[in-house]
C-alpha cells in the first residue's frame, strides 16, 4: 500500500484500546478519528491496531473460543459513522452476545500509532484500490456536480472505476474513486496528475470490508465520460481493427477511427509514417465518414503485423471542431495467417524491474540513476513524465542498453524526500516496443532516507551489495516445486506458497516441469543445482517472452 505524508497542523488525537482484558471481561473495540482524507476511521482490537477485514478474522478466532462473549464499542465523537457500522456488524456475525456502543473522547493522543499490516498479496488484476483526489486551488468548486465532470471529461481509454464519491469536509471537497486493478488505478492516478482542475492525494488497496465503508459514502454517481467539447482535448472512442487484435481478415478494405467529439474536418490528415503502416488502396486517401468517423481505405496482406497512429512525434494533424489536438493515439494487429514470431509483435511490453522498486522506502539519496527494464528491446524513446517538486532533478540525458531493454535516467535526488514519476501517460507513450507497441502508463514512488552514501576519493558512489529478488532463481524454483522435489516444498510463507498453486498450479505437465521432474530422477538435480542453473542464464530471458 502506497504511503502518503499527509498535510496540515491540525493536532489527530486518536483512540487506544486497554490492554488484554481479563478473561470474562468484555472485548473491547475502539475507533479512532482520522482527520485526514482517508475515509476509513484507525481501528484497535484490545490494544493492537487492525484493518477491517483484520479485525474480522480475528473477531471470528476470539469469539470462536469463548462464544457469546460482550463487547464494547468506545468511539471517537468525531469517528465516521461508516467505520463503526463495520466494527458493529463483525462483531454480531462473529457472534458476540452483545454490543455496547460509547461515543467518549479519552486524553490519549497516540503520536506514533503503528501501521495496520498491509492485506495479504493476491490477485491484481481483481483487486480495489482507493483514488483519493481533491479540487486544485484554481478550480472555484460552487457544486459537487462540477467535480464530477470534471472527473469524469479525462478518464483514460478503457477505464472507468467502479464508483466515484465525493463529499465536504473542513478542508473542502474530496473525491473517491474505486478502480478494479492496480493498472486501472495507476492510470486513473496518472490523469489526475495531469489534469489542469483536480489533484492526486493518494492511492491505497482497500479490503472488502473498506470497500463497503466507501461505498457508503454519499449517494453520488459516476458522470457519462467527456465533458463539453470547449473542456478538453478530442479522444479516440474506438478504432478498428482495435488494439492486439489478431486474425484480422486481410481483406479488410478500411481502418477506422472514431473521436468523441465532431472534429475539424476541413482538411486531409494522414497517420504517422513507419515501416509497419497498411499501405494505402490505389488512388485512395484518408477521408471523413462523419464529423466523428476518419477512414484510411488499406490493402492487407496475410500473416503480417500492422500498426497505425495518429498525431505522433509532435504532428496535430486530428483537430477537434474548436481546434484543440487530439492525443497521440494507434492501434496494432496480425492479419490472419500470421506465425508465432510475428504475433510476439503484438505483446505490450512490461516492466522487469525497477530501481529504486515502486513503493521503496529508505532508498539512498546518493542513487544517481533511476533503472528501469523491459521484457523485450524498446524504441528508443522515452517517456519519464512529471513536473512539480516531486519529480527528481534531471542531471543527464537517458541512456539505453546495448540491447534497448534497460534505460537510465540520470537524476540528482534529495535527502529524506517523497518522488513521484510516470511511465508514460494518455498524450506521451515514448515508451514503446521496437514495433511500437506502447508500454501501458505505470505510476513509479519512493522515498529516500535522511542520509546521502559516502564518495569514494574518485568522487564516485561508493559500491554497495544489492540485495533483492532474481527472477530466474524465482523461475527455477517454482518449476522444481512442481516438480515435486521435496527441498522446495518446505516453503512457511503460506501466502507466497498460495499465489504459487494460483498462478502455476495448472502446470504442473508442462514441459519444463516434466523435463526437470527427468532432471531429478536420472540425474540427482536437487537441493542447490537448479539455483546454480538459474545465475547461468540470460539475465533477461527475452526469448521466454509471450511462449
Amino acid at each position: 500500500m502506497e504511503r502518503w505524508m499527509r498535510h496540515g497542523c491540525c493536532v489527530c488525537l486518536w483512540l487506544l484500546a486497554a490492554l488484554s482484558a481479563p478473561a470474562g471481561e468484555p472485548l473491547r473495540a475502539v475507533v479512532g478519528h482520522d482527520p485526514s482524507p482517508w475515509p476509513i476511521e484507525p481501528v484497535w482490537l484490545e490494544g493492537q491496531r487492525l484493518t477491517l477485514d483484520q479485525l474480522e478474522r480475528e473477531l471470528m478466532r476470539l469469539l470462536a473460543e469463548e462464544p457469546g462473549r460482550e463487547a464494547v464499542i468506545l468511539a471517537d465523537p468525531a469517528a465516521d459513522h461508516g467505520t463503526i457500522d463495520k466494527v458493529m456488524e463483525s462483531l454480531q456475525l462473529a457472534g458476540a452476545g452483545g454490543v455496547t456502543l460509547r461515543r467518549e473522547a479519552t486524553a490519549l493522543e497516540l503520536q506514533a500509532a503503528p501501521e495496520p499490516a498491509a492485506p495479504p498479496p493476491g490477485d491484481e488484476a481483481e483487486a480495489a484500490y482507493l483514488i483519493t483526489f481533491t479540487p486544485q486551488p484554481t478550480f472555484r468548486v460552487q457544486n459537487l456536480e462540477q467535480v464530477e465532470r470534471a472527473f469524469g471529461k479525462e478518464l483514460p481509454e478503457g477505464v472507468r472505476p467502479e464508483l466515484l464519491r465525493l463529499r465536504t469536509t473542513e478542508e473542502g471537497v474530496v473525491g473517491y474513486a474505486v478502480a478494479r486493478g492496480r493498472a486501472a488505478a495507476d492510470k486513473l492516478m496518472i490523469m489526475l496528475r495531469d489534469h489542469d482542475q483536480l489533484a492526486p492525494l493518494r492511492l491505497d488497496r482497500l479490503g472488502a470490508l473498506e470497500l463497503e465503508v466507501v461505498k457508503g459514502l454519499s449517494e453520488s454517481t459516476l458522470p457519462e465520460a467527456g465533458g463539453p467539447a470547449e473542456a478538453a482535448p478530442p479522444r479516440v472512442r474506438s478504432m478498428a481493427p482495435r488494439a492486439g487484435e489478431r486474425e484480422v481478415d486481410p481483406a479488410l478494405e478500411a481502418i477506422e477511427i472514431v473521436f468523441d467529439r465532431p472534429m475539424d474536418t476541413s482538411g486531409a490528415p494522414m497517420p504517422g509514417e513507419g515501416r509497419d503502416l497498411p499501405a494505402a488502396r490505389e488512388g485512395a486517401g484518408g477521408s471523413w465518414v462523419d464529423e466523428k468517423t476518419w477512414r484510411w481505405p488499406v490493402r492487407l496482406e496475410a500473416g503480417r503485423f500492422y500498426r497505425i497512429g495518429i498525431n505522433e512525434d509532435g504532428r496535430e494533424d486530428f483537430k477537434s471542431a474548436e481546434g484543440l489536438p487530439a492525443p497521440a493515439a494507434s492501434t496494432w494487429f496480425a492479419t490472419a495467417g500470421a506465425d508465432a514470431a510475428t504475433l510476439r509483435r503484438l505483446l505490450k511490453p512490461q516492466i522487469r524491474r525497477m530501481t529504486p522498486p515502486s513503493g521503496a522506502g529508505g532508498v539512498e539519496a546518493g542513487l544517481t540513476a533511476l533503472s528501469v527494464s523491459f521484457s523485450q528491446p524498446m524504441d528508443a524513446g522515452h517517456a519519464f513524465i512529471g513536473e512539480d517538486e516531486h519529480f527528481p532533478t534531471i542531471s543527464g540525458e537517458p541512456r539505453w542498453s546495448e540491447d534497448r531493454m534497460t534505460c537510465e535516467l540520470p537524476v540528482r535526488l534529495e535527502p529524506d524526500w517523497d518522488y513521484r514519476l510516470s511511465l508514460n501517460s494518455q498524450g506521451d507513450r515514448g515508451f514503446k516496443s521496437e514495433h511500437g507497441v506502447p508500454l501501458d502508463p505505470v505510476f513509479w514512488t519512493f522515498q529516500t532516507t535522511g542520509t546521502v552514501t559516502r564518495l569514494d576519493a574518485s568522487g564516485e558512489t561508493e559500491r554497495r551489495l544489492r540485495i533483492e529478488v532474481d527472477p530466474r532463481v524465482e523461475l527455477i524454483s517454482i518449476i522444481f516445486r512442481l516438480a515435486g522435489n521435496h527441498e522446495y516444498n518446505q516453503g512457511v510463507l503460506e501466502d507466497y506458497q498460495t499465489a504459487i498453486e494460483r498462478w502455476f498450479g495448472g502446470r504442473r505437465q508442462h514441459d519444463a516441469v516434466r523435463l526437470a521432474r527427468r532432471l531429478r530422477q536420472h540425474y540427482g538435480v536437487s537441493y542447490d543445482a537448479p539455483a546454480g542453473l538459474a545465475i547461468r542464464l540470460p539475465e533477461t530471458m527475452a526469448e521466454l517472452v509471450g511462449e
